[in-house]
């Protein structure tokens, strides 16, 4: 019983149960009960007036506007007090940028760029936001800044709000890169362009299909249509595939250039335009197959799954050692020559490095292809994309539950498997202090199966500026030429975030390393800028 010692607890006692602080930060000054009445009775004024302009539907409803309460630090229970307005309904709080503070939350000398803020978001009828308008008339003639039992943090709300506003067009767009895929597509002269809208993911799923619908009336009247629509509110998504001609793509940009809208932009239901979900794989060099030494064969149920593209399935290094589930048929999208990535990858989880001497797998390797080839690129060369016609996240889904749960009247397909490898990411999608939908789905979905999904950190392909000639970096010391490297990736750290859905927080996230288990071969005109030390890749991500 050595390695198992007996641990000697002390006696429990009983305590008083501590009342937690209003959580709210940063600490510091913040405005007078009278400087917010007469800073913000305009803003609820604008926002009443907003209300007059949102037309209820055929049915007379009361419409409906998406709130923002912006404040300085964060507020807890905030959404209890939603729950205790009829007609209000909380969809949720985020991170955000305080641009231009009020002086009254600067003391002598603070640095505005380091107070924090955030986003309260709800939508309300205007009924609702009649009962928010006479609590904030309540608490401006407070003496005490308080409200009735219960509505504590909305006194907490009125005394750090920032501002308080519709979410808008800028809102549906900001961070998501949209704006820069749309215009790349009208530079392309794309004669459509395809793009995600996610919407607010209500409770009730009638309240969710007449957002749907509405979206559809605009998109249709634009031109356009919707292609694919999946909805997972465990994860808090719904979310749309949509095309667009691009003279409708190209009003919206301009809109956007000039601070107006349009009508899709104006879509209230909208949480956020994105672009459409795409891979990011590193090139793989093709080259004669290498046949690893001879192993002995998997005899066993899978125990790890892969969601890649499509394996070379006869490769010397993977044959007899793969159970091949393609539902879509991805397979006849291929060519000779095009079995990339998922090959390569096949054989990195089966072997390991196959000049390393590593056992392979004892048990075989579910596959299921979620790429495919399409479109060339400059050279001529098909890359695998995900099907531009399927949602990503709803894609990583369904083939998920196909492995584990199993898929209409179709069984789990491999229900022993524990670990499942996604080493693709969304190069329109990097972590911006949000998770991305695809990353919540990760994180719940390892919680649901109890498996342990191996997440990619992601790959960026853009150019390392060192401060040298190039001719000096072969007479360069090692040490020297590292640490230019090192500092040139540090300083683009910003451009080499994670990508989705590498920043999710029950998944295991890996990055590459520049080294490997056997010897360095000859690199032929390529330069190794870290002269074979063992660091973080030149290409990897950083969290």
């Amino acid at each position: 019983m050595a390695d198992r010692p007996i641990l000697i607890f002390p006696a429990a006692t009983v305590a008083a149960r501590a009342k937690l602080p209003p959580s709210f930060g940063p600490p510091g000054p913040r405005p007078t009960q009278a400087q917010q009445r007469r800073r913000l009775t305009a803003r609820f004024q604008a926002l009443t007036a907003r209300f007059g302009v949102v037309q209820a539907d055929v049915g007379g409803v009361d419409p409906e506007q998406v709130i923002v309460f912006e404040t300085v630090g964060s507020v807890s229970d905030f959404q209890n007090v939603v729950k205790k307005i009829p007609g209000m309904e909380w969809l949720g709080d985020f991170d955000a940028d305080i641009a231009e503070p009020d002086p009254g939350f600067l003391a002598d000398g603070t640095d505005a760029t380091k107070l924090s803020g955030r986003l309260f978001v709800v939508v309300s009828n205007r009924t609702a936001y009649g009962e928010v308008q006479k609590l904030w008339r309540a608490w401006c003639q407070a003496r005490d800044e308080k409200l009735p039992r219960g509505f504590g943090p909305l006194a907490e709300v009125f005394k750090h709000l920032q501002d308080m506003r519709p979410w808008g067009p800028k809102d549906r767009v900001a961070a998501t890169g949209v704006l820069a895929y749309w215009e790349k597509g009208l530079a392309a002269n794309q004669p459509t362009i395809r793009f995600e809208a996610e919407l607010w993911c209500r409770s009730h799923q009638t309240t969710r299909d007449a957002a749907y619908g509405r979206l559809q009336i605009v998109v249709k009247q634009a031109g356009g249509q919707c292609i694919k629509r999946a909805t997972i509110p465990e994860v808090d998504y719904d979310g749309v595939l949509l095309e667009l001609p691009a003279a409708a793509v190209r009003q919206t940009v301009d809109a956007i250039r000039n601070d107006t809208d349009t009508a899709v932009l104006r879509l209230t239901d909208v949480k956020y335009f994105a672009p459409m979900g795409q891979a990011s794989t590193t090139p793989i060099t093709e080259g004669e197959p290498i046949a690893p030494a001879s192993k002995p064969l998997p005899t066993g149920e899978p125990l790890a799954a892969l969601l890649d593209g499509l394996p070379l399935t006869n490769h010397a290094a993977i044959q007899d050692r793969l159970v091949m589930d393609d539902p879509d048929d991805f397979a006849a999208k291929y060519q000779a020559g095009e079995h990339r990535h998922g090959t390569a990858m096949a054989s990195l989880i089966i072997h390991g490095e196959l000049d390393s001497g590593e056992p392979a797998l004892n048990s075989k390797l579910y596959v299921r292809p979620l790429m495919h080839p399409d479109r060339p690129d400059h050279s001529g060369r098909r890359n695998e994309w995900f099907p531009s016609n399927q949602l990503t996240i709803d894609l990583v889904y369904r083939a998920v539950r196909r492995i584990l749960e199993g898929d209409g009247d179709q069984p789990a397909q491999a229900p022993t498997v524990k670990v499942i490898n996604l080493s693709i990411g969304d190069i329109w999608q990097p972590f911006d202090r949000q998770l991305s939908p695809w990353a919540r789905l990760i994180d719940w979905l390892a919680w649901k199966h109890k498996v342990l999904f191996v997440i990619s950190a992601g790959n960026h392909l853009i150019d390392l500026s060192i401060p040298c000639p190039p001719a000096s970096i072969s007479s360069m010391a090692d040490d020297d030429l590292r640490g230019h490297v090192l500092r040139a990736m540090a300083h683009q750290r910003l451009q080499r975030r994670l990508l989705a859905p590498s920043e999710a927080v029950n998944a295991l996230t890996v990055g590459a390393l520049h080294a490997q288990s056997g010897p360095n071969g000859s690199t032929g005109h390529l330069v190794d800028l870290l002269r074979g030390a063992a660091l973080p890749s030149p290409v990897r991500s950083h969290a």
